[in-house]
C-alpha cells in the first residue's frame, strides 16, 4: 500500500513515537496496542509536516482526530498525559539568578569607596542591590520570567 505510513505512538499519552514508511498494515492494525507500549496510527501524507519540527513534538489528539503540534516554550514542560504546559521553575529560577547577578555586577561599582556618591545615594543602592539578591526568593512562585518584580534602580 504505497504512501501509507504507520506512527506508533504512545499507548496512553499518544506522543509520536517512531515512524514506519510503506509498512505491512497487516502488522500493524490500525489502533491496536504492540508490545504493550506503542498504539499504532495510520496516515497517508503526516510525514511532510515533521521533517522541520521534530517527530517526537508530535501526539495524536482522540478528540480531534488529528495530530497536533507541542510548541517548545521558555521555561515549560509539556505534560503529555494531561496535555497541558507546566512551568519548569528550575530552568526558571536559574534565568532569574543570572539576571539578578548581572544586575549586581552591573551595580559593583556603587559599593567601591570611591565611587562619588553621598552617603544617602549609596544606602539605596545597597538596599537595591540587597533586594536584587532576594529576588529569587521573592519571586519563588512566579510562572513565568515576564512576572518577575525587579527592585527598582536608584536615580
Amino acid at each position: 500500500m504505497a504512501g501509507l505510513y504507520v506512527i506508533l505512538v504512545d499507548k496512553d499519552t499518544y506522543q509520536a513515537q517512531q515512524l514506519i514508511i510503506d509498512p505491512h498494515p497487516e502488522l500493524y492494525p490500525e489502533n491496536t496496542v504492540i508490545d504493550d507500549k506503542f498504539r499504532a496510527i495510520h496516515d497517508t501524507g503526516c510525514v511532510n509536516f515533521w521533517t522541520d519540527t521534530g517527530f517526537d513534538r508530535w501526539y495524536w489528539c482522540t478528540t480531534d482526530s488529528e495530530w497536533k503540534y507541542v510548541e517548545p516554550r521558555k521555561f515549560e514542560q509539556f505534560n503529555w498525559a494531561t496535555k497541558e504546559y507546566e512551568t519548569n521553575q528550575v530552568d526558571l529560577q536559574q534565568v532569574i539568578r543570572h539576571q539578578r547577578n548581572s544586575m549586581l555586577y552591573a551595580s559593583d561599582w556603587t559599593q567601591l569607596a570611591d565611587n562619588g556618591l553621598t552617603t544617602e545615594k549609596r544606602a539605596e543602592w545597597t538596599t537595591y542591590r540587597q533586594a536584587l539578591r532576594d529576588a529569587p526568593s521573592t519571586n519563588a512562585s512566579v510562572a513565568n520570567f515576564s512576572s518577575v518584580v525587579w527592585p527598582t534602580e536608584p536615580t
